[in-house]
């Protein structure tokens, strides 16, 4: 990405505003986390809308001490108020995720699927997802929800991106320009301290995955030679992290789930939870080939080794044997956990290397200057308001 130079003292007092944003990972790295730092460092004004109902008063006072307006996918209704009420104002449209092209086999397509999915099982047919039958989904409703998506795209000023893939497939389909806007990591959320699990056995060897419920197809991916793994390796042990899937349940004693806690916390309870490396399977579509490598700035923060399918993205950020490990075929990950339960200062030294890649490329202390610079920019742009 290229940012502009730096504002004077004067332009930093832009006012950024968000429109309401999640509370999970994406929405902290690039919204929440990037505009406390930006308080924080007095660099400019960030606030970020409440979710709940506000008075029409307090709502025209928000809006109208916005210099510029960040909107993510989803909030149509919203930003069509606005742009009746205040005509004038800059919208940023940003995207994390390539909702155009989610995969049936991810929980996300409940919300972003057009078309039935019948799947065959021993020579019987299964719907996957039928709409008006399947729990929440509607077809009919997310051709609009994608119809809307087109008119913000048409009507924001500005639209970014998390990764030079997805930008260049927004750029390529919708005849935009679009800014890539990397993600923020907050490392005081990755305190770098010793920790040693009290319940942790002698010679344990702790595995985490962390994951929400669309990455099923994933773990799936692995799951044979993950329960191999297991049962070969008798001091080793699985922590699923988040959505609780039960692909491993047969390996008794050996696997152990642990629920979401708000995302500003969870860093941490991974920490505690003293694991010697995160694994990372991730299907080759293309849904996720244009996703960021969240679960790498998550190894990297905590200095943990991760072991990765080597497919963009990870592909595009891990040194195989450097800063990471990369694997084509599940029975890969196993050589390479294998190789880690017998050389312990091998995964140490990975994760080293991991967290100094990270600290030096996506530090929120280095990027949250740079984001204010680069909407102050934005702010100031004269833009074309035939849209």
């Amino acid at each position: 990405m290229e940012y502009p130079k730096y504002a004077t003292e004067k332009e930093k007092k832009l006012h950024i505003l968000s429109l309401p944003v999640d509370s999970g990972a994406c929405g902290w790295m690039r919204v929440r986390g990037p505009f406390k730092k930006i308080t924080q460092l007095k660099l400019a004004e960030a606030e970020i809308m409440p979710e709940t109902n506000i008075e029409e008063q307090d709502f025209k006072k928000i809006i109208s001490r916005a210099d510029i307006i960040i909107v993510r996918p989803g909030a149509h209704r919203l930003m069509k108020t606005i742009k009746e009420m205040f005509p004038y104002k800059k919208f940023v449209l940003d995207f994390d995720d390539d909702v155009f092209n989610v995969q049936p086999s991810s929980a996300h397509y409940q919300t972003y699927g057009t078309e039935d999915v019948i799947v065959e099982v021993n020579g019987e047919e299964i719907p996957l997802w039928l709409s008006g039958v399947s729990d929440g989904f509607n077809k009919f409703d997310n051709a609009k929800r994608i119809i809307d998506l087109r008119w913000m795209i048409e009507k924001a000023d500005y639209i970014t991106a998390v990764t030079d893939r997805l930008a260049g497939y927004l750029s390529e389909r919708f005849d935009r320009d679009v800014n890539v806007i990397p993600n923020a990591i907050d490392f005081d959320l990755y305190p770098e301290v010793e920790v040693k699990a009290k319940d942790k056995k002698e010679g344990e060897f702790r595995i985490g995955w962390c994951g929400g419920a669309s990455h099923s197809a994933d773990l799936q991916m692995i799951k044979e030679e993950m329960l191999k793994f297991l049962k070969n390796t008798p001091n080793a042990t699985l922590h699923l992290i988040g959505q609780p899937f039960d692909n491993f349940d047969s390996a008794k004693g050996q696997v152990f789930k642990h629920g979401w806690l708000p995302f500003q916390a969870n860093p941490l309870r991974m920490k505690l939870l003293d694991l010697d490396v995160l694994i990372a399977p991730l299907e080759d579509t293309v849904f996720n080939i244009r996703k960021d490598p969240l679960k790498f700035w998550d190894a990297g923060g905590l200095g943990l080794p991760l072991v990765a399918s080597n497919i963009p993205p990870f592909s595009d950020v891990i040194k195989d044997g450097e800063t990471g490990f990369l694997f084509d075929e599940p029975k890969q990950m196993n050589k390479t956990l294998v190789k880690l339960v017998k050389d312990r200062k091998l995964g140490k030294k990975i994760g080293n290397n991991a967290r100094e890649f990270v600290f030096n490329t996506h530090n929120i202390e280095k990027l949250a200057p740079k984001l204010v610079e680069f909407y102050g920019e934005l702010s100031r742009r004269k833009i074309d308001r035939a849209r």
